[in-house]
């Protein structure tokens, strides 16, 4: 499809660069930005538009105030905080003879990565995954077909 659309290079007006066109797209030329705005004036937003964009653009300057002075690994682990906050105060555990998820999420953190205890053998291991293997190609599939 995109060998069959017409493109061509054309000179830009303001510096002279070759600028390469796609009629998908508005020319401008990277070299001296020129027509890198070429919209006409958005006419003023009504009374709705405008209450429906206030939500978009409060959270984008939040976002761009926490990029720029780098909290987003604060983010992270505020949320991190919060589940754990969560996790203790609903005593959640996978069954009653686990601790509490927010006990065992502090012991993964705060413990040291230790080697495997048990490690199965090269054939054993070889023939697990060929077990496996089928299970992991249905799974892909549905992974990627958005089941």
């Amino acid at each position: 499809m995109l060998d069959t659309l017409d493109r061509s290079v054309q000179p830009c007006p303001e510096c002279g660069t070759e600028i390469r066109t796609d009629p998908r797209f508005v020319v401008w030329c990277a070299a001296c930005d020129w027509n890198m705005d070429p919209g006409e004036p958005e006419e003023a937003p009504g009374r709705l538009e405008r209450l429906r964009r206030r939500p978009a653009r409060q959270h984008g300057e939040k976002l761009l105030a926490e990029v720029t002075a780098g909290k987003t690994l604060r983010r992270a682990s505020s949320e991190y905080e919060r589940q754990r906050r969560c996790s203790a105060l609903q005593g959640h555990s996978v069954d009653t003879t686990h601790p509490p998820t927010h006990l065992r999420r502090a012991c993964l953190l705060t413990g040291a990565p230790t080697a495997a205890e048990v490690v199965a053998a090269p054939e054993r291991k070889a023939a697990l995954d060929a077990e496996l293997a089928k299970v992991r190609e249905t799974l892909a599939r549905e992974i990627l077909n958005g089941r």
